[in-house]
């Protein structure tokens, strides 16, 4: 069996870092009987300042079906990452992020005098003018860098959709580049909601950072005289930002109320999902958005901005997909749903779920998966 190895800045048990982490358990799921599958992560989750507790560090543990090496913090670690690649003959590498210096770059620059050709990165949009603005000086180095050394000359790129592969071939237009769609969670179980008129439930999930939008959503809340309750799912990315989210909510008026609930587990979230009766993400840009997807697998309709694969949404009425920066629009939409009685709820509601589990359906993703770590 073909060994696969894996670079992600992290991955199970940690959860804080969302959609990368679910981009690898999704894949490894789907492939575990095809390579010997190997990742190699950090030993805490995002943001943390401990490592996880009960693992091993700086040696591979078995997870499931699949070999994980959860790298110490220390200046040791490029040495670590350094004797990893030169412990096993893998057939390919797989490099889940963009700008890691640890799980991307250095892997490159060791990768560099090696005679292993098929090497894969994926930017899981990083590569979106809307990404790159943040923090752009220090990007534009890094990409100028990237590129003059050469590092990524005989790279292939892992393109999730359409949009993406445009945003590479944009930078790297001499690069191989493969569009094969993230591999979707698996169907979650029947979750039975009721709602009255005038009232919804809202859920946003996502890091708390300008690119998400979850100051666009509040002001569209601010106006609606309908009873809202708003649960936020998220890590605290940037702290300015959220006192300017904060800011807005305590102008809200007593009939919008709001949670915070910060980082969460699969478990949790989904708990709050069976309260809920919308997925919201007024985001700048996503990928894939696995949260979106996996709110549709829950039976959730979704109130999205238009920078995402998943189009078109009210023509087949599982939700709306708005421009960014229209809150008149994502008022609208929340009004809308606001309105619905039970009945036409739920038939939004089982569209969600039929939407999502054909997507699952109609894609054959194993054969093209293998493939790609097989060029």
């Amino acid at each position: 069996m073909k060994k696969l190895l894996i670079f992600s800045d992290w991955y199970l048990p940690g959860y804080k870092a969302g959609g990368p982490i679910t981009s690898i358990y999704n894949l490894t799921s789907l492939l575990y009987n095809t390579f010997e599958i190997y990742i190699v992560t950090s030993d805490r989750d995002l943001g943390d300042l401990h490592a996880y507790d009960n693992i091993p560090l700086n040696q591979w543990v078995k997870r499931e079906h699949i070999n994980v090496y959860y790298v110490k913090n220390s200046v040791k670690a490029p040495l670590v990452i350094y004797a990893i690649l030169n412990e096993k003959n893998y057939d390919a590498i797989y490099l889940n992020s963009m700008w890691s210096v640890k799980y991307t770059l250095f892997p490159l620059l060791y990768l560099r005098f090696s005679k292993l050709k098929n090497v894969v990165i994926a930017p899981r949009g990083m590569l979106k003018s809307s990404a790159i603005k943040y923090k752009e000086s220090k990007k534009r180095i890094f990409l100028f860098l990237l590129i003059k050394t050469d590092l990524l000359k005989s790279i292939t790129f892992h393109a999730t959709d359409e949009q993406e592969k445009a945003d590479i071939k944009m930078i790297f237009p001499k690069n191989n580049i493969q569009q094969i769609s993230n591999v979707p969670s698996s169907p979650i179980h029947e979750i039975i909601r009721t709602k009255k008129v005038g009232a919804c439930n809202l859920v946003f999930t996502g890091r708390l950072h300008p690119i998400k939008g979850l100051d666009i959503l509040l002001k569209a809340i601010k106006n609606i005289t309908h009873n809202i309750h708003l649960e936020i799912i998220g890590p605290i990315e940037d702290k300015e930002y959220e006192l300017t989210c904060k800011s807005i909510i305590n102008t809200l008026n007593p009939n919008a109320t709001v949670n915070f609930n910060g980082s969460l587990p699969y478990e949790k979230i989904i708990d709050i999902y069976r309260k809920s009766h919308v997925f919201i993400l007024p985001t700048k840009g996503e990928n894939f958005g696995h949260s979106i997807f996996e709110a549709l697998l829950s039976g959730l309709p979704v109130i999205i901005s238009d920078q995402t694969p998943w189009r078109d949404l009210k023509q087949k009425k599982v939700g709306f997909d708005l421009h960014q920066e229209e809150i008149s629009s994502f008022e609208n939409a929340i009004n809308f749903f606001a309105n619905l009685n039970n009945v036409e709820y739920n038939h939004w509601s089982q569209n969600a779920k039929v939407y999502a589990v054909n997507q699952i359906n109609k894609t054959d993703l194993k054969n093209k998966y293998t493939t790609l770590f097989n060029l």
